[in-house]
């Protein structure tokens, strides 16, 4: 059990984590001690990931698409801007039936921004 939630350790076989140094310090961080009490109780080392949405925006940063993300970005832009168009556009996926919910703005990455 990890700790209230009803999850088996032994189930568990990675994370992925935001970057943050309270999450992914193998020292100090959730997972680091995550993944010290999984090995002690099942023997096996879990997968450590770095969160995806990152690693492809790292990839965006480096590869120039900008005649992808800007449109992209800028639809993202108009359909946050107004509180109606947006509740619209959350309804539109909730009426879809799709996976996602909502869309999130596009921002810099924390740690990219450090050095």
């Amino acid at each position: 059990m990890l700790g209230n939630l009803p999850i088996s350790l032994e189930k568990i076989v990675g994370i992925s984590t935001d970057g943050a140094q309270a999450m992914s310090s193998m020292n100090v961080g959730v997972t680091g001690l995550l993944f010290n009490e999984i090995k002690n109780v099942t023997g096996k080392e879990i997968f450590v990931n770095h969160c995806i949405i990152h690693q492809e925006n790292l990839c965006a940063k480096i590869v120039d698409m900008a005649h992808v993300n800007q449109p992209v970005i800028k639809l993202i832009n108009f359909l946050k801007s107004r509180s109606l168009r947006h509740r619209q556009f959350k309804e539109f996926f909730k009426n879809m039936e799709s996976e996602y919910g909502d869309v999130v703005y596009n921002t810099e990455i924390r740690w990219l921004s450090i050095g």
